[in-house]
């Protein structure tokens, strides 16, 4: 079997790197059916990859706890005026303490 034909995102990344630098929340709507609330509130700490696929880290107000959200899952997404109370380096600080992630060196996958 070959391999999967990933089909591109039509969220643009502009905003997502916006609200990245000047440390904004997004407000996004997922399209997958487990998501936790219809829409939510993160606060974006990174983009990357994990197996060619383009991924946003984000702590989630709706459950408390940081999420891994691919981007062909978000449906719609804003970019909100009201900023995030801790830096995104002190998120990033803690996300990687928490999980077990590629990034943390424990290679795992999470």
């Amino acid at each position: 079997m070959g391999a999967h034909a990933h089909l591109p995102t039509s969220i643009d990344l502009s905003e997502i790197r916006f609200a990245l630098r000047e440390q904004r929340k997004l407000l996004m709507t997922l399209s997958i059916p487990h998501a936790p609330a219809d829409k939510q509130i993160v606060w974006p700490i990174m983009l990357g990859f994990i197996d060619a696929k383009r991924f946003l880290s984000a702590w989630c107000e709706a459950d408390n706890r940081f999420r891994v959200i691919a981007m062909d899952d978000i449906a719609k997404l804003e970019v909100l005026a009201e900023r995030y109370s801790r830096t995104r380096r002190q998120l990033i600080k803690e996300w990687r303490a928490h999980e077990v992630l590629p990034c943390n060196r424990s290679g795992e996958v999470c």
